[in-house]
Protein backbone atom coordinates (compact mmCIF):
# COMPACT_ATOMS: atom_id res chain seq x y z
CA UNK A 1 0.00 0.00 0.00
CA UNK A 2 1.12 3.36 -0.89
CA UNK A 3 0.15 7.07 0.13
CA UNK A 4 0.39 10.21 -1.39
CA UNK A 5 0.25 13.57 0.55
CA UNK A 6 -0.11 16.74 -0.96
CA UNK A 7 0.66 20.23 0.18
CA UNK A 8 -1.19 23.09 -1.51
CA UNK A 9 -1.69 27.05 -0.86
CA UNK A 10 -2.10 29.94 -3.56
CA UNK A 11 1.27 29.21 -5.39
CA UNK A 12 2.39 25.78 -5.36
CA UNK A 13 1.70 22.14 -4.54
CA UNK A 14 4.31 19.76 -2.90
CA UNK A 15 3.75 16.11 -3.21
CA UNK A 16 5.04 13.16 -0.92
CA UNK A 17 4.59 9.58 -2.10
CA UNK A 18 5.89 7.04 0.47
CA UNK A 19 5.03 3.93 2.10
CA UNK A 20 5.96 2.95 5.62
CA UNK A 21 9.52 2.31 5.12
CA UNK A 22 9.68 6.17 3.95
CA UNK A 23 9.83 8.66 0.99
CA UNK A 24 9.72 7.10 -2.52
CA UNK A 25 9.19 10.24 -4.36
CA UNK A 26 9.04 13.89 -4.13
CA UNK A 27 7.81 16.65 -6.68
CA UNK A 28 6.28 19.80 -7.24
CA UNK A 29 3.32 21.56 -8.99
CA UNK A 30 1.39 24.87 -8.99
CA UNK A 31 -0.98 25.56 -6.57
CA UNK A 32 -4.60 24.13 -6.80
CA UNK A 33 -7.32 27.03 -5.07
CA UNK A 34 -10.74 25.86 -6.33
CA UNK A 35 -11.81 29.49 -5.81
CA UNK A 36 -9.03 31.48 -7.53
CA UNK A 37 -9.29 28.97 -10.76
CA UNK A 38 -11.64 26.62 -12.43
CA UNK A 39 -11.98 22.84 -11.80
CA UNK A 40 -10.96 22.58 -15.56
CA UNK A 41 -8.04 24.71 -15.64
CA UNK A 42 -6.69 23.74 -12.28
CA UNK A 43 -7.15 19.49 -13.79
CA UNK A 44 -5.41 20.42 -16.55
CA UNK A 45 -2.44 21.56 -15.26
CA UNK A 46 -2.32 19.54 -12.46
CA UNK A 47 -1.79 16.92 -15.70
CA UNK A 48 0.42 18.34 -17.62
CA UNK A 49 2.93 18.97 -14.88
CA UNK A 50 2.72 15.60 -13.95
CA UNK A 51 3.03 13.99 -17.61
CA UNK A 52 3.48 10.41 -17.60
CA UNK A 53 4.61 10.09 -13.73
CA UNK A 54 0.68 10.88 -12.56
CA UNK A 55 0.13 7.78 -10.12
CA UNK A 56 -2.73 5.39 -11.47
CA UNK A 57 -4.45 5.64 -7.91
CA UNK A 58 -4.15 1.48 -7.47
CA UNK A 59 -4.13 0.85 -3.77
CA UNK A 60 -3.14 4.68 -2.97
CA UNK A 61 -3.86 6.70 -0.02
CA UNK A 62 -4.22 10.35 -0.49
CA UNK A 63 -4.18 12.89 2.02
CA UNK A 64 -5.10 16.53 0.43
CA UNK A 65 -4.21 19.85 2.37
CA UNK A 66 -4.82 23.05 0.30
CA UNK A 67 -6.09 26.80 0.34
CA UNK A 68 -9.63 27.84 0.16
CA UNK A 69 -11.39 24.70 1.38
CA UNK A 70 -13.68 26.36 4.42
CA UNK A 71 -17.09 25.81 2.47
CA UNK A 72 -18.12 22.30 1.73
CA UNK A 73 -19.20 23.53 -2.07
CA UNK A 74 -15.23 24.36 -2.73
CA UNK A 75 -14.25 20.75 -0.77
CA UNK A 76 -16.90 19.11 -3.37
CA UNK A 77 -15.02 20.98 -6.33
CA UNK A 78 -11.89 20.03 -4.60
CA UNK A 79 -12.63 16.45 -4.95
CA UNK A 80 -14.04 16.13 -7.76
CA UNK A 81 -10.24 17.24 -9.59
CA UNK A 82 -8.78 14.73 -6.87
CA UNK A 83 -10.82 11.97 -8.36
CA UNK A 84 -10.07 12.85 -12.21
CA UNK A 85 -6.51 12.80 -11.35
CA UNK A 86 -6.73 9.94 -8.97
CA UNK A 87 -9.42 7.77 -9.88
CA UNK A 88 -8.76 4.54 -8.06
CA UNK A 89 -7.26 6.38 -4.67
CA UNK A 90 -8.81 6.78 -1.45
CA UNK A 91 -9.00 10.94 -0.50
CA UNK A 92 -8.77 12.65 2.26
CA UNK A 93 -8.96 16.48 2.13
CA UNK A 94 -8.32 18.96 4.91
CA UNK A 95 -7.06 22.67 5.01
CA UNK A 96 -4.17 24.40 4.20
CA UNK A 97 -4.84 25.88 8.11
CA UNK A 98 -4.74 22.16 9.65
CA UNK A 99 -1.50 21.22 7.34
CA UNK A 100 0.74 24.30 9.29
CA UNK A 101 -1.19 23.58 12.81
CA UNK A 102 0.50 19.80 12.47
CA UNK A 103 3.91 21.32 11.10
CA UNK A 104 4.66 23.72 13.61
CA UNK A 105 3.46 22.22 16.86
CA UNK A 106 2.31 18.60 16.49
CA UNK A 107 0.90 17.51 19.18
CA UNK A 108 1.18 20.49 21.27
CA UNK A 109 -1.53 23.27 21.81
CA UNK A 110 -0.44 26.79 20.29
CA UNK A 111 -1.65 29.56 18.46
CA UNK A 112 -0.54 29.12 14.12
CA UNK A 113 -0.53 31.87 11.85
CA UNK A 114 -0.22 30.77 7.13
CA UNK A 115 1.84 34.82 6.13
CA UNK A 116 1.89 33.40 2.21
CA UNK A 117 0.42 34.73 -0.79
CA UNK A 118 -2.72 34.34 1.77
CA UNK A 119 -3.11 34.90 5.42
CA UNK A 120 -4.89 32.97 7.86
CA UNK A 121 -5.18 32.14 11.78
CA UNK A 122 -6.50 29.57 13.98
CA UNK A 123 -5.62 27.93 17.54
CA UNK A 124 -4.69 24.10 17.53
CA UNK A 125 -5.11 22.40 21.28
CA UNK A 126 -2.86 19.95 20.16
CA UNK A 127 -4.80 17.45 18.26
CA UNK A 128 -7.84 19.46 16.30
CA UNK A 129 -8.23 23.38 15.36
CA UNK A 130 -10.60 24.62 17.57
CA UNK A 131 -10.94 28.49 16.73
CA UNK A 132 -10.36 29.81 12.96
CA UNK A 133 -9.65 33.47 12.32
CA UNK A 134 -9.82 35.09 8.83
CA UNK A 135 -9.43 32.91 5.76
CA UNK A 136 -11.99 34.86 3.99
CA UNK A 137 -9.74 35.47 0.49
CA UNK A 138 -7.99 38.35 -0.68
CA UNK A 139 -10.90 40.42 -1.25
CA UNK A 140 -12.41 40.43 2.39
CA UNK A 141 -8.76 38.97 4.23
CA UNK A 142 -5.82 37.99 3.97
CA UNK A 143 -3.51 40.98 5.78
CA UNK A 144 -0.16 40.51 6.04
CA UNK A 145 -0.16 38.22 3.29
CA UNK A 146 1.86 38.78 -0.24
CA UNK A 147 -1.26 39.44 -1.81
CA UNK A 148 -2.11 42.22 0.89
CA UNK A 149 1.64 43.40 0.87
CA UNK A 150 1.48 43.91 -3.44
CA UNK A 151 -1.93 45.76 -3.12
CA UNK A 152 -1.09 48.10 -0.91
CA UNK A 153 1.66 48.74 -2.68
CA UNK A 154 0.53 49.00 -5.53
CA UNK A 155 -2.47 51.32 -4.54
CA UNK A 156 -0.44 54.32 -2.87
CA UNK A 157 2.10 54.20 -6.05
CA UNK A 158 -1.11 53.92 -8.07
CA UNK A 159 -2.69 57.11 -5.85
CA UNK A 160 0.90 58.45 -5.87
CA UNK A 161 1.45 58.19 -2.08
CA UNK A 162 4.94 57.23 -2.29
CA UNK A 163 8.51 59.35 -2.41
CA UNK A 164 9.61 60.07 -5.53
CA UNK A 165 12.79 57.76 -4.26
CA UNK A 166 10.32 54.73 -3.79
CA UNK A 167 8.84 55.83 -7.11
CA UNK A 168 12.41 55.46 -9.07
CA UNK A 169 13.44 52.21 -7.69
CA UNK A 170 10.19 50.64 -8.55
CA UNK A 171 10.53 51.57 -11.73
CA UNK A 172 13.80 50.44 -11.95
CA UNK A 173 13.04 47.11 -10.02
CA UNK A 174 10.10 46.53 -12.66
CA UNK A 175 12.41 46.98 -15.50
CA UNK A 176 10.42 50.37 -16.24
CA UNK A 177 6.80 48.84 -16.28
CA UNK A 178 4.22 51.68 -16.49
CA UNK A 179 1.61 51.44 -13.39
CA UNK A 180 -1.45 51.67 -15.11
CA UNK A 181 0.04 48.21 -17.38
CA UNK A 182 0.54 46.75 -14.18
CA UNK A 183 -2.51 47.54 -13.29
CA UNK A 184 -4.36 46.04 -15.82
CA UNK A 185 -2.11 43.01 -15.31
CA UNK A 186 -3.66 42.17 -12.51
CA UNK A 187 -6.91 42.63 -13.42
CA UNK A 188 -6.30 40.21 -15.95
CA UNK A 189 -4.05 37.57 -14.51
CA UNK A 190 -5.83 34.22 -14.12
CA UNK A 191 -4.85 33.89 -10.40
CA UNK A 192 -5.16 38.16 -9.42
CA UNK A 193 -3.38 37.34 -5.69
CA UNK A 194 -0.37 35.22 -6.48
CA UNK A 195 -0.36 38.60 -9.15
CA UNK A 196 -0.05 40.83 -6.19
CA UNK A 197 2.32 38.67 -4.19
CA UNK A 198 4.66 38.87 -6.99
CA UNK A 199 5.22 42.87 -6.10
CA UNK A 200 5.69 41.70 -2.59
CA UNK A 201 9.11 40.95 -3.52
CA UNK A 202 9.70 44.33 -4.28
CA UNK A 203 9.13 45.37 -0.21
CA UNK A 204 11.42 42.58 0.64
CA UNK A 205 14.48 43.59 -1.25
CA UNK A 206 14.15 47.13 -0.01
CA UNK A 207 13.13 46.91 3.94
CA UNK A 208 16.18 48.95 4.73
CA UNK A 209 14.04 51.86 3.39
CA UNK A 210 12.13 53.06 6.16
CA UNK A 211 8.81 53.62 4.28
CA UNK A 212 8.40 50.35 2.83
CA UNK A 213 9.57 48.85 6.26
CA UNK A 214 7.13 50.60 8.34
CA UNK A 215 4.70 49.56 5.33
CA UNK A 216 5.27 46.07 5.96
CA UNK A 217 5.12 46.24 9.99
CA UNK A 218 2.05 48.13 9.27
CA UNK A 219 0.47 45.37 7.55
CA UNK A 220 1.72 42.82 9.58
CA UNK A 221 0.16 44.38 13.24
CA UNK A 222 -3.22 44.43 10.81
CA UNK A 223 -2.97 41.06 10.81
CA UNK A 224 -2.10 40.42 14.64
CA UNK A 225 -4.64 42.63 15.87
CA UNK A 226 -7.37 41.57 13.64
CA UNK A 227 -7.22 37.94 14.28
CA UNK A 228 -4.08 36.66 16.82
CA UNK A 229 -5.42 39.07 19.26
CA UNK A 230 -8.86 38.05 19.67
CA UNK A 231 -7.84 34.67 19.83
CA UNK A 232 -8.96 35.05 24.05
CA UNK A 233 -8.03 33.14 26.49
CA UNK A 234 -4.71 32.01 24.36
CA UNK A 235 -2.63 34.90 23.61
CA UNK A 236 0.03 33.77 26.46
CA UNK A 237 1.26 30.57 23.90
CA UNK A 238 3.53 30.78 21.44
CA UNK A 239 2.53 32.12 17.69
CA UNK A 240 3.91 30.19 15.27
CA UNK A 241 4.40 31.03 11.63
CA UNK A 242 4.58 29.04 8.30
CA UNK A 243 5.04 30.68 5.06
CA UNK A 244 7.22 31.96 2.56
CA UNK A 245 5.91 35.76 3.66
CA UNK A 246 6.49 35.38 7.05
CA UNK A 247 10.23 33.64 6.44
CA UNK A 248 11.40 36.26 4.08
CA UNK A 249 10.11 39.02 6.38
CA UNK A 250 10.81 37.53 9.44
CA UNK A 251 12.23 40.94 11.34
CA UNK A 252 9.15 43.58 10.09
CA UNK A 253 7.30 40.82 11.70
CA UNK A 254 8.95 40.18 14.70
CA UNK A 255 8.88 43.82 15.05
CA UNK A 256 5.40 43.91 14.43
CA UNK A 257 5.18 41.38 17.37
CA UNK A 258 7.02 43.26 20.05
CA UNK A 259 4.98 46.44 19.53
CA UNK A 260 2.04 44.40 20.32
CA UNK A 261 3.42 42.15 23.41
CA UNK A 262 2.95 38.80 21.91
CA UNK A 263 5.61 35.91 22.34
CA UNK A 264 7.07 34.53 19.33
CA UNK A 265 7.08 31.04 18.42
CA UNK A 266 8.85 29.06 15.14
CA UNK A 267 8.87 30.19 11.69
CA UNK A 268 8.26 28.00 8.87
CA UNK A 269 8.84 28.70 5.46
CA UNK A 270 7.05 25.56 4.14
CA UNK A 271 5.29 23.19 5.89
CA UNK A 272 5.47 20.02 3.72
CA UNK A 273 8.15 18.15 4.76
CA UNK A 274 7.71 18.44 8.55
CA UNK A 275 3.79 17.92 7.60
CA UNK A 276 5.48 14.67 5.49
CA UNK A 277 7.79 14.16 8.64
CA UNK A 278 4.22 14.06 10.93
CA UNK A 279 2.22 11.62 8.69
CA UNK A 280 5.39 9.42 8.73
CA UNK A 281 5.81 9.42 12.56
CA UNK A 282 1.62 8.46 12.70
CA UNK A 283 1.96 6.02 10.18
CA UNK A 284 4.88 4.08 11.62
CA UNK A 285 3.57 4.61 15.16
CA UNK A 286 0.40 3.50 14.57
CA UNK A 287 1.57 0.42 12.35
CA UNK A 288 -0.16 1.94 8.89
CA UNK A 289 -3.52 4.16 11.11
CA UNK A 290 -3.42 7.50 9.19
CA UNK A 291 -3.59 10.91 11.18
CA UNK A 292 -7.49 11.97 11.59
CA UNK A 293 -8.24 8.38 11.03
CA UNK A 294 -11.80 7.45 13.31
Amino acid sequence: MSFLLAESGGTKTQWYLYNQDGLQKSMRTSGMNPNTATAEAIAAQQREEWGAELPAGEGLTLDFYGAGLGAPATEATMRGILEGLFPKATIRIESDMLAAARAACGDQPGIVCILGTGSNCCYWDGSKITANLGSHGYLFNDEGSGADLGRTLLSALLSGEMPHQIEHLFKDWSGGKKLLDIRTEIYQAPKVNVALAEYARFIAAHLDNATLRYMAIGRFSAFLTRHVMRMNGHRDLPIHFVGSVAHVYAEPLGEAMKMLQLSAGSIIAAPGDTLFAYHLQHLQNADSAHPGEA
